[in-house]
């Protein structure tokens, strides 16, 4: 497998709808599965389950079981998912900074769009 295949099953990762909305929530700090799920609306328990089994199988998150009755599982960041996470929030701040700019280029491209189909 050569870097560029690497470089994209990484991108595939982090671009998925739940991933980083589970590693913010997870940065908060250490979370149970319930807490994570309150905390991402939309979301089903399948599909946050099976994004959290990737997310530790990939090493951005440790599942830690605490030995109370019943066991309680919990969540943390490992610190590859920490420092992840610092890059995606300068992500987000860009996007806020630019948000306002890309959706003025879309309203002036849909109108040209709908000029030329007029």
């Amino acid at each position: 497998m050569n870097d560029e295949c690497l470089a994209r099953l990484v991108m595939d990762r982090i671009g998925e709808r739940w991933t980083m909305l589970a590693c913010q929530q997870i940065a908060a700090g250490a979370r149970r599965f319930c807490d994570l799920k309150s905390g991402m609306k939309g979301v089903s328990g399948k599909v946050l389950s099976e994004t959290l089994v990737r997310l530790e199988r990939d090493g951005f998150i440790e599942r830690q079981v605490v030995g109370s009755r019943p066991p309680a599982v919990i969540y943390e960041l490992t610190p590859m998912g920490e420092s992840l996470l610092q890059i995606v929030q300068g992500i987000v701040a860009w996007s806020e900074r630019n948000g306002q700019h890309i959706a003025k280029a879309r309203q002036a491209y849909a109108e040209l769009e709908f000029a030329a189909a007029g």
